[in-house]
Parts: C-alpha cells; sequence; structure tokens
C-alpha cells in the first residue's frame, strides 16, 4: 500500500527561520550585556494512529518549539528557555539569562569554542513526502497491518496494538563566537503487536519499521505478516534450563541490547563525580533474577539504593517479560515501593508504557500507555490478568517515579519490586531490570 501524499502547500515559510532566531536572540544577548552567548531552537511535529482489533482507540497530533540561550559574562554562566519567537519574547529571554549570569560563581573555563574548536555537525536526514503525506493514510496503514497479521494464522484473534506516525523536526543552532547551522530530519514508522492464542496460553509479538525516507518504508500488510507469524511461532515454546549457551540476537533485539550499553557509557570530562551519588551498580545494567512466588501470595525483592542526592530527578524502571505463570489462569501485580516499604506515589504522577519488545520504541514513540501522569500517582500495574486478557509476557514495561524534591529516605535504605499474585496463581518468572535516570546520568555530576 502506497502512501498519499496531500497537495503541496506552503511550507510553512510565515514561520520565523530558526536560525534567524537564533541569531536575533544572540544579537540581543549582546545588548543585554553578555560577553559571548550561544542560541539553539527547535520546532518539531509528530502525528501518530493507533488501532486495535478495528477500532480506532487513539489520534495523536502535537507541534512543539522553543529556544534555549546560555550567556558568559565576566566568567559567569547564566542559561535561560523559552517559546515566544517574537521580538519581545526573545528580548526577555535575553535579559533573563544575562540576569541570572550575574548570580552565578566565576569558573575560568566559562567559555564558547571558537576557530578551529568549531566543528560542523550533520544536516540530518530529511523528506518533504513525510511532511506532506496525507493523515489518514496513517489510519489506512494501521488497518492494513491488522488485516494482514489476521490472515496469516487461525490462532492471531486479537491484538494488543498496531499504528502508524510520523515525525519532523528542525533545528538551528547560532553563538557570537561564529557557530552557525541548521538541521531538519524526520522519519515514518508501522508497527503491529498481534496475539496468539491456543491452548490457553497466550504469547504476543510484535514487527515495526522506522524509516527515514517514507519511499523506503515496509509495506503495512508486511509488517503486519511478519508480526502474526513471530507470534505464532511461541506458542508451545518451553523455558530451556539454566545452562551456559551462545546467545545470537536477532537484529531487533541486538539494536536494544546495544542501546542499553550506549546508554550507561555517559561522561563529562572536566567534572567532578558526586561521591554521595549512586543508584548501586545496577543502574542501567540488566539483572536476571528468578522469581518464584508460589501458589498465591507475594514478596518483595530490592532492586536498587537512592541517596537523597537524587531529589527533583525522576527515575526509570525498565521490566522485561514480568508476570509470566505455570497455571492456565491467574493474576500477577507489579508494585514499585519505596524505601519505607508503602507503593511508591508521585502528586506528579507517575507514566507506566509498554514498550513492547524494543526498548528504543521509548524514543520514537511506539508504545501503548497503561497510565500517565498526571492522572495516575501510583507506581503499579497488572502484568498479567488472565480474565481480562492482560499480559506483559515478552514486553518492556516502562515507568517513569518523579522523586520528590524533599526526599530524604533513611541510610541504606532500598526500593524494591513486589510480586503480589492472586489465588490459585503459580508464577516462575525470570525477569530483567534495568534502572536509570530519565535525562541520562551526566545529572549525577556536580
Amino acid at each position: 500500500m502506497e502512501a498519499q501524499v496531500a497537495p503541496a502547500r506552503a511550507r510553512k515559510e510565515r514561520e520565523a527561520s530558526l536560525l534567524d532566531v537564533c541569531e536575533q536572540l544572540v544579537k540581543l544577548a549582546k545588548k543585554a550585556g553578555a560577553s559571548d552567548s550561544e542560541a539553539y531552537a527547535e520546532r518539531t511535529r509528530e502525528s501518530s494512529v493507533k488501532v486495535r482489533d478495528g477500532n480506532v482507540e487513539e489520534l495523536q497530533q502535537a507541534t512543539s518549539k522553543g529556544v534555549g540561550l546560555r550567556v558568559f559574562s565576566a566568567g559567569r554562566l547564566g542559561f535561560a528557555y523559552g517559546t515566544d519567537f517574537s521580538k519581545e519574547g526573545l528580548r526577555g529571554l535575553a535579559q533573563s539569562a544575562v540576569s541570572l549570569a550575574k548570580g552565578a560563581a566565576k569558573d575560568q573555563f566559562n567559555e564558547l569554542p571558537r576557530g578551529g574548536q568549531l566543528g560542523r555537525g550533520p544536516e540530518g536526514e530529511y523528506d518533504p513526502a513525510i511532511e506532506d503525506i496525507d493523515p489518514a493514510w496513517k489510519l489506512r496503514a494501521a488497518h492494513a497491518a491488522e488485516r494482514a497479521a489476521g490472515q496469516v494464522d487461525r490462532r492471531v484473534r486479537k491484538f494488543d496494538s498496531t499504528g502508524a506516525g510520523d515525525f519532523l523536526a528542525s533545528s538551528a543552532i547560532a553563538s557570537s563566537r561564529g557557530a552557525s547551522g541548521e538541521s531538519r530530519a524526520s522519519y515514518a514508522y508501522v508497527y503491529c503487536s498481534p496475539v496468539a492464542e491456543a491452548d490457553g496460553q497466550l504469547q504476543t509479538a510484535s514487527w515495526s519499521d522506522t524509516r527515514r525516507r517514507l519511499s523506503e518504508l515496509q509495506a503495512p500488510e508486511e509488517v503486519g505478516r511478519i508480526a502474526a507469524q513471530r507470534a505464532a511461532r511461541m506458542l508451545g515454546a518451553r523455558k530451556v534450563k539454566t545452562q551456559k549457551a551462545a546467545i545470537i540476537f536477532e537484529p531487533q533485539q541486538a539494536a536494544g541490547f546495544l542501546a542499553g550499553l550506549s546508554g550507561a557509557v555517559n561522561g563529562d570530562l572536566g567534572c567532578t563525580t558526586c561521591t554521595a551519588c549512586r543508584v548501586t551498580a545496577w543502574d542501567d545494567i540488566c539483572l536476571f533474577t528468578p522469581f518464584d512466588a508460589g501458589s498465591g501470595g507475594q514478596f518483595a525483592t530490592p532492586i536498587f539504593l537512592l541517596t537523597p542526592d537524587y531529589a527533583g530527578l525522576t527515575v526509570t524502571i525498565d521490566i522485561w517479560d514480568v508476570g509470566d505463570i505455570t497455571s492456565t489462569t491467574g493474576f500477577v501485580r507489579i508494585n514499585i515501593l519505596d524505601p519505607t516499604g508503602a507503593v511508591a506515589t508521585s502528586p506528579l504522577g507517575i507514566n507506566i508504557y509498554d514498550l513492547g519488545q524494543q526498548r528504543s520504541n521509548l524514543a520514537t514513540r511506539n508504545y501503548t500507555v497503561w497510565a500517565s501522569a498526571p492522572g495516575n500517582t501510583v507506581a503499579s500495574f497488572v502484568a498479567l490478568d488472565t480474565s481480562r486478557g492482560i499480559y506483559a509476557d515478552n514486553q518492556w514495561i516502562h515507568l517513569e517515579i518523579p522523586i520528590p524534591s524533599t526526599y530524604n529516605p533513611p541510610p541504606g535504605q532500598y526500593w524494591s519490586m513486589q510480586y503480589v499474585t492472586g489465588a490459585g496463581t503459580v508464577t516462575y518468572d525470570t525477569v530483567t531490570v534495568a534502572v536509570s535516570l530519565k535525562g541520562g546520568p551526566v545529572h549525577l555530576v556536580s
């Protein structure tokens, strides 16, 4: 199925060029008293559609823009961010940044790169066809993928989610030391997550394709067929005995594994590490731990230690393949417990997403929202409920928990993951837990 492109339209040339915005802001910063300054602006647009069992479940379209300015004055650094691109808005932003710099500590290394230190960044990969894509195409693509999946195997009877979407971004940078550049990027995607069912067993799998150029995107029907085949092939699968064996990762799993490793490699030369800050050695590293809850009941296992230095940040917890049972029916709830032993809560709200089989789906927004801020304030979710067709089998479940600014736990108290099982539920689970900080470990340096 080919994507249809809407009739050509004006490319929003009425909007100010992002590079013009940055250059104008740099000039205003100088007038406000900055000796040096650098501005970075970005504008994004994303849209998506999600269907389930032939029905439209979610339509989303969002746009955003913003510009950040850092200024230097007498060895002091100030930073401000805003979304008002008008002349008055930019002037106020420049004045705010300069005002903040006056209250900052001096640092002889506070300066911008210049001359030979300036490089040229990538221009990005942008496809105008994605900007002009017919909005109705995403709906047709999602339906086509789902229909094709349902025709592959009679055991594929329902779906977790199927969808399509696109993303556009443009950015620019300018500085008083000669840096100047623009970049545009785009991508489109289709995904399908069918559920295969036989003899009381449920198996889900997914397949997706994301491309920078619309013409290279895999046909939605092919995405659906591959997803259905992957789900059906897992029916009747059995756990292998504990052993040492060579592991061969298929391309998607290999990419997700490497993404996790690369996310852990993060440093900031010239800064002193905060010696009191730690999330234990489990920070952004996967652990494999067998859980056996027996027939009904609950238990908890510690997963990370969080000191008061993390107050005001957001902890992310990714859990893979949680909620496996050996009984034919059952119920499993997962709670994240804070150091007091209570289920973690946040008045700011807690996001809980089903990322499917790849953690990288978070970046492309290719996930199912199980609960979201600000409405959901509890770090708890149902991992399995056979009576309602809910399961997290072969899925990454992602939680984002804001840590309050007043956070001050007793020393040595761990956060834990708690299993709560229903009566008659026999669970024996092997899960992977990855704990990290939203925004990256660079926030932990001082």
